[in-house]
């Protein structure tokens, strides 16, 4: 990306030693740049579920950072009643970029 238009133009006086030189305008450009994005997406699958109660389930995402390395995501959640008033959850969540991922595929 990269700005323009006249909101870059200054009017500057000549150094020259003459003084009914007219002032001159000159463009000034502005470098470009790359504009931090990310782009997710995500998987998820309900493994086991035998009423409503208690549940296993396992979802992954993938992160593709512009600016960063790339994340690969899973998570593994998991919920059991035992009565209709209480309730147990437990779940955990696994990260890797990409650049792990590449060691782990050579090793």
């Amino acid at each position: 990306m990269q700005f323009t238009g006249s909101g870059f133009d200054i009017k500057v006086i000549p150094t020259t030693n003459d003084p009914n030189s007219a002032n001159k305008t000159v463009r000034t450009e502005s470098e470009g740049f790359d504009l931090p994005s990310s782009i997710q997406f995500g998987v998820a699958w309900n493994a086991l579920q035998n009423n409503e109660m208690n549940n296993l389930e396992f979802s992954g995402t993938f992160q593709s950072n512009n600016f960063s390395q790339d994340e690969f995501k899973a998570a593994p959640s998991m919920r059991i009643m035992t009565c209709s008033s209480c309730a147990a959850a437990l779940s955990a969540q696994a990260r890797m970029t990409s650049h792990m991922a590449h060691h782990l595929a050579q090793a």
